[in-house]
């Protein structure tokens, strides 16, 4: 099945035609958002920050990517098994008055919520800020834990 239907020349017209109303589009675009100093600084875009979270048979480490949050900008919260990560990246220098040319460090707050797999021991959590990465180790609740169950012959 075809999406354009050719009704007059060759299909390479259809071609240039689509990519003509694409370069409309694009230009109407820009013209329309007044350049990128009017963006809301946010990272509604895309997903921050970067998490991985590993599991060994004690505990749960979480990593998060966190270049240029102050530790007092940022707050975890852990309820059941929701973990939740809250903060805000400031840039210092940013002039107030600037029409960017390129902007492409954003700042603004973000948040980030993920179930955990297992139940952890909320008041044994610790968490650390080294070289922008945030590790977050959190010790399993005793009833997580695998426990084995001894056999008995009879």
């Amino acid at each position: 099945m075809t999406f354009f239907r050719r009704v007059h020349g060759p299909a390479w017209l259809d071609f240039l035609e689509f990519n003509r109303m694409r370069n409309q589009m694009e230009h109407a675009w820009k013209t329309l958002r007044g350049g990128v100093d009017r963006i809301r600084d946010t990272y509604s875009a895309g997903v921050f920050p970067l998490i991985n979270v590993s599991e060994d048979e004690d505990s749960l480490t979480l990593t998060a990517e966190l270049p240029g949050v102050k530790v007092e900008d940022l707050e975890i919260t852990i309820k059941g098994e929701t973990l939740t990560l809250k903060g805000e990246k400031k840039i210092p220098d940013r002039p107030k008055e600037a029409n960017f040319f390129r902007k492409e460090r954003v700042e603004g707050t973000f948040s980030r919520s993920l179930t955990l797999p297992v139940r952890v021991a909320i008041d044994k959590a610790a968490a650390s800020v080294k070289n922008g990465i945030l590790t977050v180790a959190l010790p399993k609740a005793a009833e997580a834990k695998a426990h084995q169950v001894a056999v008995k012959s009879e």
